[in-house]
Protein backbone atom coordinates (compact mmCIF):
# COMPACT_ATOMS: atom_id res chain seq x y z
CA UNK A 1 0.00 0.00 0.00
CA UNK A 2 1.09 3.11 -0.84
CA UNK A 3 2.12 5.62 1.94
CA UNK A 4 -0.52 8.69 2.29
CA UNK A 5 1.58 11.84 0.47
CA UNK A 6 1.37 15.57 2.63
CA UNK A 7 2.19 18.65 0.39
CA UNK A 8 4.50 20.67 2.95
CA UNK A 9 4.16 23.93 1.47
CA UNK A 10 7.17 25.85 2.67
CA UNK A 11 9.42 29.05 1.27
CA UNK A 12 12.40 27.00 1.54
CA UNK A 13 14.49 24.21 3.24
CA UNK A 14 17.70 25.73 4.45
CA UNK A 15 18.50 25.57 8.44
CA UNK A 16 15.52 27.75 10.09
CA UNK A 17 13.10 26.93 12.95
CA UNK A 18 10.00 25.45 10.38
CA UNK A 19 12.08 24.06 8.18
CA UNK A 20 14.07 22.00 11.69
CA UNK A 21 10.41 21.57 12.92
CA UNK A 22 8.98 19.93 10.17
CA UNK A 23 12.60 17.46 9.74
CA UNK A 24 12.67 16.27 13.17
CA UNK A 25 8.78 14.87 12.51
CA UNK A 26 9.66 13.48 8.72
CA UNK A 27 12.70 11.41 9.71
CA UNK A 28 10.84 10.19 13.13
CA UNK A 29 7.07 9.34 10.85
CA UNK A 30 6.44 6.15 9.86
CA UNK A 31 7.19 6.76 6.42
CA UNK A 32 5.88 3.07 5.14
CA UNK A 33 2.55 5.54 6.25
CA UNK A 34 2.94 9.02 5.52
CA UNK A 35 5.37 10.56 3.59
CA UNK A 36 6.52 13.94 2.93
CA UNK A 37 6.65 15.89 -0.07
CA UNK A 38 7.57 19.83 -0.35
CA UNK A 39 6.64 22.76 -2.04
CA UNK A 40 9.25 25.12 -2.00
CA UNK A 41 9.52 29.06 -3.09
CA UNK A 42 13.34 29.38 -3.94
CA UNK A 43 15.22 28.51 -7.21
CA UNK A 44 18.63 27.78 -5.14
CA UNK A 45 19.16 24.21 -3.84
CA UNK A 46 18.02 24.02 0.10
CA UNK A 47 20.42 22.44 2.81
CA UNK A 48 17.96 19.94 3.82
CA UNK A 49 16.95 18.40 -0.10
CA UNK A 50 19.34 15.68 -0.46
CA UNK A 51 18.20 14.78 3.08
CA UNK A 52 14.49 14.89 2.16
CA UNK A 53 15.00 13.06 -1.24
CA UNK A 54 17.39 10.20 0.48
CA UNK A 55 13.94 9.70 2.50
CA UNK A 56 11.54 9.14 -0.12
CA UNK A 57 10.50 13.01 -0.44
CA UNK A 58 9.90 14.87 -3.89
CA UNK A 59 10.62 18.25 -4.50
CA UNK A 60 8.47 20.93 -6.06
CA UNK A 61 8.61 24.29 -6.85
CA UNK A 62 6.97 27.54 -7.77
CA UNK A 63 8.66 31.46 -7.91
CA UNK A 64 8.48 33.31 -5.13
CA UNK A 65 5.63 35.50 -4.60
CA UNK A 66 5.91 39.21 -5.07
CA UNK A 67 3.32 41.62 -5.25
CA UNK A 68 4.63 42.97 -9.12
CA UNK A 69 4.06 39.37 -10.36
CA UNK A 70 1.20 38.79 -8.25
CA UNK A 71 -0.83 37.00 -11.25
CA UNK A 72 2.31 35.01 -12.84
CA UNK A 73 2.25 33.42 -9.30
CA UNK A 74 -1.54 32.37 -9.42
CA UNK A 75 -0.52 30.70 -12.72
CA UNK A 76 2.08 28.83 -11.29
CA UNK A 77 0.00 27.27 -8.80
CA UNK A 78 -2.88 26.22 -11.01
CA UNK A 79 -0.87 24.82 -12.97
CA UNK A 80 0.92 23.10 -10.34
CA UNK A 81 -1.96 21.61 -8.89
CA UNK A 82 -3.19 20.63 -12.63
CA UNK A 83 -0.43 18.62 -12.76
CA UNK A 84 -0.02 17.16 -9.09
CA UNK A 85 -3.39 15.30 -8.39
CA UNK A 86 -1.78 13.18 -6.21
CA UNK A 87 -2.06 15.38 -3.09
CA UNK A 88 -5.28 14.80 -0.88
CA UNK A 89 -3.81 17.07 1.95
CA UNK A 90 -2.02 20.33 1.63
CA UNK A 91 0.16 21.68 4.79
CA UNK A 92 1.00 25.51 3.98
CA UNK A 93 3.91 26.88 6.89
CA UNK A 94 4.10 30.14 4.91
CA UNK A 95 2.19 33.51 6.42
CA UNK A 96 -0.45 35.35 5.12
CA UNK A 97 0.71 34.57 1.08
CA UNK A 98 -0.14 30.57 2.12
CA UNK A 99 -3.60 32.16 1.29
CA UNK A 100 -2.98 31.81 -2.53
CA UNK A 101 -1.38 28.50 -2.25
CA UNK A 102 -4.68 27.02 0.06
CA UNK A 103 -6.82 29.08 -2.40
CA UNK A 104 -5.31 27.28 -5.32
CA UNK A 105 -5.84 23.84 -3.67
CA UNK A 106 -9.20 24.18 -3.11
CA UNK A 107 -9.79 24.68 -6.65
CA UNK A 108 -7.90 21.89 -7.69
CA UNK A 109 -10.43 19.55 -5.26
CA UNK A 110 -7.90 19.41 -2.79
CA UNK A 111 -10.26 18.26 0.81
CA UNK A 112 -7.75 19.02 3.31
CA UNK A 113 -5.65 22.40 3.68
CA UNK A 114 -4.24 23.25 6.58
CA UNK A 115 -2.72 26.77 7.47
CA UNK A 116 0.34 26.58 10.08
CA UNK A 117 1.35 28.87 12.42
CA UNK A 118 4.55 29.42 13.43
CA UNK A 119 5.03 33.12 14.66
CA UNK A 120 3.41 35.55 17.25
CA UNK A 121 3.59 39.19 16.40
CA UNK A 122 1.29 42.32 17.09
CA UNK A 123 -0.33 42.21 13.85
CA UNK A 124 -1.06 45.79 13.72
CA UNK A 125 3.02 46.41 13.08
CA UNK A 126 2.73 49.61 11.58
CA UNK A 127 5.13 48.70 8.14
CA UNK A 128 4.52 48.72 4.47
CA UNK A 129 2.75 45.07 4.82
CA UNK A 130 0.32 46.07 7.10
CA UNK A 131 -2.43 46.50 4.62
CA UNK A 132 -1.59 43.22 2.74
CA UNK A 133 -1.55 41.28 5.94
CA UNK A 134 -4.78 43.06 6.40
CA UNK A 135 -6.28 41.72 3.54
CA UNK A 136 -4.77 38.29 3.91
CA UNK A 137 -5.64 37.51 7.34
CA UNK A 138 -9.54 38.74 6.43
CA UNK A 139 -9.97 36.31 3.41
CA UNK A 140 -7.54 33.38 4.73
CA UNK A 141 -10.12 31.33 6.69
CA UNK A 142 -12.19 30.76 3.74
CA UNK A 143 -9.58 28.99 2.17
CA UNK A 144 -8.02 26.43 5.40
CA UNK A 145 -9.84 23.39 6.19
CA UNK A 146 -7.75 23.00 9.71
CA UNK A 147 -5.80 25.45 11.67
CA UNK A 148 -2.65 24.18 13.34
CA UNK A 149 0.14 26.16 16.13
CA UNK A 150 3.01 25.83 17.64
CA UNK A 151 1.60 27.85 20.76
CA UNK A 152 -2.02 30.09 21.37
CA UNK A 153 -0.05 32.88 20.52
CA UNK A 154 0.34 31.72 16.84
CA UNK A 155 -2.81 30.79 16.66
CA UNK A 156 -4.50 33.69 17.53
CA UNK A 157 -1.38 35.41 14.67
CA UNK A 158 -2.90 33.66 11.90
CA UNK A 159 -6.66 33.08 12.79
CA UNK A 160 -8.03 34.88 15.81
CA UNK A 161 -10.83 33.42 17.46
CA UNK A 162 -10.76 29.83 15.21
CA UNK A 163 -10.52 26.67 16.81
CA UNK A 164 -7.10 25.19 16.45
CA UNK A 165 -4.36 22.02 16.76
CA UNK A 166 -1.59 22.64 18.85
CA UNK A 167 0.95 20.89 16.87
CA UNK A 168 4.39 21.01 19.37
CA UNK A 169 7.67 22.00 17.75
CA UNK A 170 9.39 18.86 18.87
CA UNK A 171 12.98 18.03 19.17
CA UNK A 172 14.57 14.82 19.62
CA UNK A 173 15.46 15.63 22.88
CA UNK A 174 17.71 12.74 23.94
CA UNK A 175 20.01 14.46 21.00
CA UNK A 176 20.37 17.37 23.01
CA UNK A 177 21.62 16.19 26.77
CA UNK A 178 24.87 17.70 27.50
CA UNK A 179 27.57 15.69 26.60
CA UNK A 180 31.12 16.88 28.07
CA UNK A 181 32.95 14.92 25.30
CA UNK A 182 31.03 16.65 22.44
CA UNK A 183 31.55 20.44 24.60
CA UNK A 184 35.55 19.57 24.48
CA UNK A 185 35.54 18.46 20.89
CA UNK A 186 33.56 21.52 19.53
CA UNK A 187 35.63 24.27 21.66
CA UNK A 188 39.03 22.30 20.18
CA UNK A 189 37.47 23.09 16.85
CA UNK A 190 36.88 26.40 17.63
CA UNK A 191 40.35 26.66 19.77
CA UNK A 192 38.23 27.70 22.49
CA UNK A 193 39.73 27.63 26.24
CA UNK A 194 38.57 28.66 28.72
CA UNK A 195 36.62 31.28 27.19
CA UNK A 196 32.85 31.99 28.35
CA UNK A 197 31.11 31.23 24.86
CA UNK A 198 27.69 32.59 24.42
CA UNK A 199 25.87 31.11 21.84
CA UNK A 200 22.86 32.40 18.92
CA UNK A 201 20.65 29.67 16.96
CA UNK A 202 18.98 31.77 13.70
CA UNK A 203 19.19 33.34 10.51
CA UNK A 204 20.36 36.50 10.25
CA UNK A 205 16.94 38.13 9.39
CA UNK A 206 15.32 41.08 11.72
CA UNK A 207 12.93 39.21 13.37
CA UNK A 208 16.27 37.79 15.21
CA UNK A 209 17.45 41.28 16.62
CA UNK A 210 21.23 40.86 15.86
CA UNK A 211 21.73 44.05 15.96
CA UNK A 212 20.49 44.17 19.68
CA UNK A 213 22.61 40.99 20.20
CA UNK A 214 25.66 42.73 18.95
CA UNK A 215 25.37 45.81 21.38
CA UNK A 216 24.76 43.51 24.34
CA UNK A 217 27.72 41.26 23.47
CA UNK A 218 29.79 44.60 23.44
CA UNK A 219 28.84 45.30 26.87
CA UNK A 220 29.86 42.00 28.35
CA UNK A 221 33.05 42.26 26.66
CA UNK A 222 33.86 45.49 28.63
CA UNK A 223 33.28 43.70 31.80
CA UNK A 224 34.61 39.76 30.36
CA UNK A 225 37.47 40.32 27.80
CA UNK A 226 37.25 36.35 27.36
CA UNK A 227 34.31 36.42 26.26
CA UNK A 228 33.35 35.22 22.88
CA UNK A 229 29.71 35.01 20.95
CA UNK A 230 29.19 32.26 18.33
CA UNK A 231 26.40 33.08 16.01
CA UNK A 232 25.13 29.93 14.44
CA UNK A 233 23.28 30.35 10.86
CA UNK A 234 22.90 32.51 7.97
CA UNK A 235 21.14 34.57 6.03
CA UNK A 236 20.30 38.06 4.68
CA UNK A 237 21.28 40.61 6.85
CA UNK A 238 24.78 38.66 7.82
CA UNK A 239 27.14 40.69 6.18
CA UNK A 240 25.31 43.48 8.21
CA UNK A 241 26.09 41.94 11.07
CA UNK A 242 29.75 41.20 10.08
CA UNK A 243 30.04 45.43 9.84
CA UNK A 244 28.65 46.16 12.80
CA UNK A 245 31.14 43.59 14.59
CA UNK A 246 34.10 44.91 12.97
CA UNK A 247 33.23 48.32 13.69
CA UNK A 248 33.26 47.69 17.60
CA UNK A 249 36.24 45.82 17.46
CA UNK A 250 34.96 42.45 18.28
CA UNK A 251 36.25 40.34 14.97
CA UNK A 252 38.57 38.14 16.83
CA UNK A 253 35.60 38.00 19.77
CA UNK A 254 33.00 36.81 17.25
CA UNK A 255 32.69 32.70 16.18
CA UNK A 256 30.96 32.76 12.12
CA UNK A 257 29.31 29.19 13.00
CA UNK A 258 27.69 29.04 9.42
CA UNK A 259 24.82 26.62 9.14
CA UNK A 260 25.33 23.32 10.74
CA UNK A 261 24.20 20.16 11.61
CA UNK A 262 25.40 19.37 15.17
CA UNK A 263 23.55 21.74 16.70
CA UNK A 264 23.41 19.60 19.92
CA UNK A 265 27.22 19.25 19.40
CA UNK A 266 27.35 23.40 19.83
CA UNK A 267 25.09 24.07 22.12
CA UNK A 268 27.27 21.39 24.59
CA UNK A 269 30.21 23.76 24.00
CA UNK A 270 27.83 27.31 24.75
CA UNK A 271 27.94 28.55 28.01
CA UNK A 272 25.35 30.98 28.30
CA UNK A 273 22.32 30.97 25.36
CA UNK A 274 20.97 34.82 24.31
CA UNK A 275 17.75 34.98 22.33
CA UNK A 276 16.69 38.40 21.93
CA UNK A 277 14.06 38.18 19.20
CA UNK A 278 11.44 40.71 18.29
CA UNK A 279 8.77 38.34 17.95
CA UNK A 280 8.53 34.10 17.77
CA UNK A 281 6.05 32.02 17.38
CA UNK A 282 7.60 29.69 19.86
CA UNK A 283 11.07 29.53 19.60
CA UNK A 284 12.31 26.16 19.20
CA UNK A 285 16.15 27.22 19.57
CA UNK A 286 15.18 28.22 23.35
CA UNK A 287 14.05 24.69 23.65
CA UNK A 288 16.67 22.60 22.21
CA UNK A 289 18.97 25.23 24.70
CA UNK A 290 17.17 24.05 27.59
CA UNK A 291 17.30 20.08 26.75
CA UNK A 292 21.03 21.08 26.66
CA UNK A 293 20.69 22.79 30.23
CA UNK A 294 22.08 26.53 29.04
CA UNK A 295 21.22 28.95 30.89
CA UNK A 296 19.00 31.09 28.58
CA UNK A 297 18.45 35.08 28.25
CA UNK A 298 15.28 35.47 26.06
CA UNK A 299 13.16 38.57 25.50
CA UNK A 300 9.81 38.60 27.15
CA UNK A 301 7.96 38.26 24.02
CA UNK A 302 8.63 35.31 23.52
CA UNK A 303 5.68 32.94 24.64
CA UNK A 304 5.25 31.25 27.73
CA UNK A 305 5.29 28.08 26.69
CA UNK A 306 8.95 27.67 25.99
CA UNK A 307 9.95 27.72 28.78
CA UNK A 308 10.21 24.58 30.61
CA UNK A 309 14.03 24.87 33.01
CA UNK A 310 14.74 26.90 35.77
CA UNK A 311 17.36 28.64 33.85
CA UNK A 312 15.21 30.96 31.33
CA UNK A 313 15.42 34.87 32.18
CA UNK A 314 13.03 36.94 30.30
CA UNK A 315 13.78 40.30 29.70
CA UNK A 316 12.14 43.11 28.18
CA UNK A 317 13.66 44.12 24.91
CA UNK A 318 12.56 48.39 26.22
CA UNK A 319 15.63 47.28 28.82
CA UNK A 320 19.21 48.15 27.13
CA UNK A 321 22.03 46.29 26.38
CA UNK A 322 24.32 47.07 29.50
CA UNK A 323 21.28 46.02 31.40
CA UNK A 324 20.94 42.68 29.32
CA UNK A 325 24.76 42.27 29.81
CA UNK A 326 24.37 42.39 33.77
CA UNK A 327 21.87 39.72 33.33
CA UNK A 328 24.11 37.41 31.55
CA UNK A 329 27.38 38.49 33.88
CA UNK A 330 25.21 37.39 36.47
CA UNK A 331 24.21 34.01 35.21
CA UNK A 332 25.81 31.01 37.00
CA UNK A 333 27.29 29.13 34.36
CA UNK A 334 29.53 27.09 36.57
CA UNK A 335 26.95 24.66 37.92
CA UNK A 336 27.21 21.35 36.58
CA UNK A 337 24.37 20.64 33.79
CA UNK A 338 22.04 18.26 34.20
CA UNK A 339 20.14 15.73 32.34
CA UNK A 340 16.93 17.17 31.01
CA UNK A 341 15.69 14.55 28.70
CA UNK A 342 12.94 13.41 31.19
CA UNK A 343 11.64 16.81 31.60
CA UNK A 344 11.49 17.30 28.23
CA UNK A 345 9.43 14.14 27.80
CA UNK A 346 6.96 15.77 30.88
CA UNK A 347 6.33 19.08 29.43
CA UNK A 348 5.20 17.06 26.00
CA UNK A 349 8.05 18.22 23.63
CA UNK A 350 10.02 15.27 22.75
CA UNK A 351 9.20 14.25 18.82
CA UNK A 352 8.95 10.58 20.03
CA UNK A 353 5.35 11.29 21.64
CA UNK A 354 4.40 14.26 18.76
CA UNK A 355 4.95 12.26 15.82
CA UNK A 356 2.24 9.64 16.94
CA UNK A 357 -0.23 12.82 17.19
CA UNK A 358 0.10 14.51 13.49
CA UNK A 359 0.26 10.85 11.96
CA UNK A 360 -3.10 10.22 13.29
CA UNK A 361 -4.08 13.55 12.39
CA UNK A 362 -3.24 13.44 8.57
CA UNK A 363 -4.62 9.57 8.81
CA UNK A 364 -7.98 11.07 9.48
CA UNK A 365 -8.32 13.70 7.35
CA UNK A 366 -7.25 11.47 4.70
CA UNK A 367 -9.98 8.59 5.34
CA UNK A 368 -12.70 11.90 6.10
CA UNK A 369 -11.44 13.71 2.48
Amino acid sequence: MEPIRILQVVVSMDAGGIETMLMNYYRNIDRSKIQFDFLLHCKHKSFYEDEIKAMGGRIHRVPSYHPKEHFKYLKALKLFFKEHTEYRIVHSHIKFYGLYVLKAAKKAGVKTRIAHSHIAKDFYTLDKTLPFRIYTRALFSRQYTHVYACSPEAAEYMAPGKDFTMMNNAINAQAFVFDESKRQKIRKEFGLADQTVLGHVGRFAEQKNHDFLIDIFAEVVKEQSNARLMLVGNGKLIDKTRQKIESLGLTDKVIFAGIRKDIADLMCAMDIFVFPSLFEGFGIAVLEAESSDLPCVISDIIPDSVVVTDKVKRLSLEKSASDWAKEILATDINKARENRYALIVKKGFDIKTNVDKLEKTYIEAHNNG
